[in-house]
């Protein structure tokens, strides 16, 4: 299918807050990846980020947070606006967003499809919403087997799409001999994410006489107390905590390590990001991410401590060669598994499908 014959195919998305921070620089390529195949995309989220995304065939339907007392009101606000130009299928972006996106599909007679980022999205709270999908779109090969195997849906409506970005042309770490090893963390400040120890794996490395700079980009409950810690260890000089990032690209070209510190069940889109920019890698366990393979896109830290942490950035500090050769295989990796141009076309058919299968319902009745 594509934009002439498509009509007035509509797709709606609905993505809240912390998905779309989560997500970045993928919702824009997909939205405009779409383009090629449907008339209109529609972001229905209330993150403010998405109104730069708002031009000709994209449009945002902005709405509060859904709050109690105000939720009722806010879904039918957003229901005025849609029905207006009502989608002709409604897209859930992970488990966050079933409940409001199963809300509207009912009110609008529009079919649902589901999307699985990561382990939650298989326990949603409402599990009934998966009866109400007609195709379940998985991020990553370990969600779609574990989507099978919980047979969520028949296993013909649980489709693979992986998440698509545009990839650098080489490696980009340690790239500039005269630059001072600069390693970027992303991680949410928070007791599970594990960025304490790395600040205090980065006061291993500086100890042995390593020169190293770190960046610690993001927010949470813990950033008092990591601030402190910095603090502690003597290591003003050498790490930074700042805000989250607008632009991933621009801090990924200017960086070399990638790390993420703790374990994570969800696909890793930030990492993703890093490895598709040209970046090494060190990581924690990532069962639901299957572009993380030890020792040929990343390196996995054997276990959750500062020593082991330290030992893995350690492996790539002392051997450049070596961590230009990992990002290289990881860039490729990006590029055989993650296009953009893969990521919007299997989207598209799976609405497609949706649609044809929902005009087929429609015409036996």
């Amino acid at each position: 299918m594509t934009n002439e014959d498509a009509g007035a195919f509509r797709a709606a998305l609905v993505i809240d807050q912390r998905t779309f921070d989560r997500l970045g620089p993928v919702i824009e390529h997909l939205s405009v990846g779409l383009l090629d195949f449907v008339s209109e995309v529609i972001l229905i989220t209330p993150a403010t980020a998405a109104r730069r995304l708002s031009l000709g065939p994209v449009r945002v339907i902005e709405h509060p947070r859904l709050r109690w007392p105000m939720r009722d009101r806010t879904v039918q606000q957003i229901l005025s606006e849609l029905k207006r130009q009502p989608p002709t299928v409604i897209h859930a972006i992970t488990s966050r967003s079933f409940g409001l996106a199963d809300e509207l599909a009912l009110e609008t007679g529009r079919p649902l499809v589901g999307h699985l980022l990561g382990s939650e999205d298989l326990h949603p709270k409402d599990s009934g919403v998966f009866g109400r999908m007609k195709k379940l779109i998985a991020a990553s090969k370990p969600l779609l087997e574990a989507a099978c195997e919980r047979h969520l849906l028949d296993a013909e409506d649980i489709v693979l799409v992986r998440p698509g970005l545009l990839p650098a042309s080489a490696p980009t770490c340690f790239d500039h001999e005269d630059r001072i090893p600069t390693m970027l963390c992303m991680s949410a400040f928070e007791s599970s994410t594990g960025v304490d120890r790395l600040i205090r794996a980065t006061k291993i490395l500086i100890t042995e006489k390593h020169d190293l700079m770190l960046f610690l980009v993001a927010t949470g409950r813990m950033e008092s107390r990591l601030r402190k810690l910095v603090e502690k260890e003597n290591l003003i000089k050498h790490v930074t905590i700042g805000l989250p990032l607008t632009n991933w690209s621009a801090a990924m070209r200017a960086a070399d390590i990638f790390v993420v510190p703790g374990d994570v069940d969800r696909v890793d889109v930030r990492l993703l990001h890093a490895l598709a920019a040209g970046m090494a890698a060190v990581t924690g366990a990532m069962p639901n991410s299957d572009f993380v393979i030890d020792n040929r896109t990343v390196l996995v830290r054997p276990d959750p401590s500062s020593e082991a942490l330290a030992g893995a950035i350690r492996q790539l500090l002392r051997d450049r060669a070596a961590a230009r050769l990992l990002a290289s295989r990881a860039l490729e990796h990006c590029k055989n598994k993650h296009s953009l141009s893969e990521m919007a076309r299997e989207t598209a058919r799976v609405y497609r499908e949706v649609s044809e299968l929902e005009r087929g319902a429609n015409l036996s009745h």
